[in-house]
C-alpha cells in the first residue's frame, strides 16, 4: 500500500509523530536545543490541530506505514516532512507533487534560509526563490519559494528555434568544455545551431521559462533497428537550470512520447558523468555498445531501457 490521505482525528496521533521525528531531524543542526526539543509528537498533535482549525489541510503518505506528511492552505504549501529513515527514496517528491495538484494557482512555500537541504529538495522540483524573506525565530530568517512556470511545448514558431538553437549551442560549451575536441567546439557556431534547428525541427520540444527557451528534447522512433525502439536523440538544459526539475520535464515528455515502443534508447558521451547519472535515475542502462566520435576525439556510449523495466 502507497498511499496518500487525509488526517483525521482518529489518526492524527500518527501524523504528529511523524511530523515530530522529521522535523527534529531536519532542524536540530541549525535551531537552538530548548526550541528543537519543543516540538514532541504531543506539541505536534496542538501544532496539527489549530491548522486544520483554520482550514489548512493536512495529508499523511502511508507505505505500510507513515512515512510522510504535508499541508495545504490555498496555495501555500507547508510542513512536507519524511521521517529520516525513508529519505531519497521519492516519498517527498510523491507529497510534493500531490500538494502542487491541490493548490488552484501558482504554489508557494516558505523555508529557513539555513535549511540548504530543503532548498536543493524544492530547487530540484521546480521551485525558485522570490526575493521575500521574513524574521521568524532565533535570529532565523525564511525565504519565499514559488514554482517555476515551465511550458513545454512542441517547438513550432522562429524565436522557438531561434532559442532552441542557443541552448544547443550554449550547452554543448557549458557540458563539454572538457570533454571533446577545443577545436570542435571552437568550430561550432550559433549560425550552424540555428540553420540545424530550422532544417531538422521534427519531434522537438522547448522548455519555455519567462518567454525563452532554456532546455529542449528531440526524439522519434528508430528504424535502423528491429524490432523498432523508440530513441532521444538529444536532451539538453542551459547550466542555469541544472537542478531546477526542467530537465526532468523534458524526460518524462520524452518517456511518455516513446511509451509504445518495447524499448528505448540513446547515446551519451562516456566521459560525462553527471549526464549518465541523470539517464541512470530514469532506468537507463549501458549495454556496453560504443562509438569512437573521431571528429570531436570522444566516445559515446549507448544506453537502453525496454518497457518492463518501468
Amino acid at each position: 500500500m502507497n498511499e496518500i490521505i487525509a488526517v483525521d482525528k482518529e489518526n492524527i496521533f500518527e501524523a504528529a509523530r511523524v511530523h515530530s521525528i522529521s522535523w527534529i531531524d531536519s532542524h536540530k543542526s541549525f535551531c537552538d536545543k530548548n526550541f528543537v526539543e519543543m516540538h514532541t509528537p504531543e506539541h505536534q498533535i496542538e501544532y496539527i490541530s489549530n491548522k486544520m482549525k483554520s482550514r489548512t489541510e493536512f495529508y499523511m503518505l502511508v507505505d505500510e506505514e507513515p512515512v510522510g506528511v504535508v499541508s495545504v492552505t490555498g496555495n501555500l504549501i507547508e510542513d512536507l516532512y519524511v521521517i529520516p529513515l525513508k529519505q531519497r527514496m521519492g516519498y517527498g517528491t510523491k507529497l510534493l507533487q500531490f500538494a502542487v495538484k491541490k493548490c488552484s494557482c501558482t504554489p508557494s512555500l516558505w523555508i529557513l534560509e539555513n535549511n540548504k537541504r530543503a532548498e536543493q529538495f524544492y530547487c530540484s522540483n521546480g521551485f525558485k526563490k522570490t526575493g521575500r524573506v521574513h524574521s521568524v525565530t532565533n535570529g532565523i530568517d525564511e525565504v519565499e519559494f514559488t514554482m517555476m512556470d515551465v511550458v513545454v511545448k512542441p517547438m513550432e514558431t522562429d524565436d522557438e528555434k531561434k532559442g532552441k538553437a542557443y541552448v544547443h549551442w550554449k550547452a554543448w560549451h557549458e557540458a563539454y568544455e572538457h570533454i571533446i575536441s577545443k577545436d570542435y567546439l571552437d568550430h561550432l557556431t550559433l549560425e550552424q545551431c540555428e540553420k540545424w534547428a530550422f532544417e531538422w525541427s521534427d519531434n522537438t520540444y522547448v522548455a519555455i521559462v519567462d518567454g525563452k527557451a532554456v532546455g529542449f528534447v528531440c526524439f522519434s522512433q528508430n528504424k535502423e533497428v528491429e524490432p523498432a525502439v523508440g530513441e532521444i536523440f538529444a536532451i539538453y538544459v542551459l547550466s542555469e537550470y541544472y537542478g531546477t526539475g526542467v530537465a526532468q520535464k523534458l524526460m518524462d515528455l520524452a518517456l511518455d512520447g516513446l511509451k509504445e515502443y518495447p524499448g528505448c534508447e540513446l547515446w551519451v558521451l562516456k566521459d560525462n558523468p553527471r549526464a549518465i547519472r541523470f539517464y541512470e535515475k530514469y532506468g537507463f542502462k549501458s549495454d556496453v555498445t560504443f562509438k569512437e566520435l573521431k571528429s570531436l576525439n570522444a566516445t559515446e556510449m549507448r544506453m537502453v531501457k525496454y518497457a518492463t523495466e518501468n
